[in-house]
């Protein structure tokens, strides 16, 4: 067998028992906040998975609404993290509320009604709007 043959063999060898070595590419402009919820585990998401991912974000917006007296919506700081796939996860920093990752917290994001959470401290909250059924 021919060196060239060897390194033929060699490679298809090693695609063979590696297949996570061919098509782990993340799609070109993944939100950078799905991977830092899902890390390395964003590579093997499915375009569904992706796109239903990016919808959750499209339904998630911030905004300015100054604190009511009696106000009763929960604070987002007292939602529980995903760390499933992060394990060392951490709450955003509420001091910048626009650029929160809504992701990072085990919202019901599949409720048939809208959500309101107040982000602690200030006067922002975080609308998440009901998917259509």
């Amino acid at each position: 067998m021919s060196r060239l043959s060897r390194i033929v063999v060699l490679l298809a060898a090693v695609l063979l028992l590696f297949p996570t070595l061919k098509g782990n590419a993340l799609p070109e402009g993944t939100d950078r906040r799905i991977t830092e919820v899902y890390g390395s585990y964003t590579a093997r998401l499915s375009s569904a998975q992706l796109a239903d991912l990016n919808g959750r974000l499209l339904r998630c917006t911030v905004k300015q609404m100054p604190l009511q007296k009696g106000e009763s919506f929960p604070l987002l700081s007292k939602q529980p993290l995903v760390t499933k796939f992060v394990p060392d996860l951490r709450a955003d920093s509420f001091s910048e509320p626009t650029k929160i990752n809504p992701l990072k917290y085990d919202l019901p994001f599949y409720t048939r009604k809208d959500l309101i959470y107040r982000i602690d401290g200030t006067d922002y909250v975080l609308f998440v709007i009901a998917k259509a059924p």
